[in-house]
């Protein structure tokens, strides 16, 4: 039973230190990476979609003529 329980915390103690947490600044630039992964995406759906969409309505507008129907 002593055997068993050495052991296992043994291993917990190995595990507790193979596991280090990431250092603040990788975290940070992690978390930045995904805001600028999103911020992209953010544009390329929805943003740019909708300027594509108004410059052709703006070109269709500009080119009627009176009595175009």
């Amino acid at each position: 039973m002593a055997y068993a329980q050495e052991e296992t915390a043994a291993i917990t103690a190995d595990i507790a230190t193979a596991t280090d947490a990431p250092s603040a600044a990788s975290a940070f630039a992690w978390n930045m990476g995904l805001i600028a992964v999103m911020v992209v995406m953010f544009y390329l759906l929805l943003i740019r979609p909708q300027q594509r969409r108004f410059n052709e309505h703006k070109a269709m507008m500009d080119n009627l003529k009176k009595g175009d129907k």
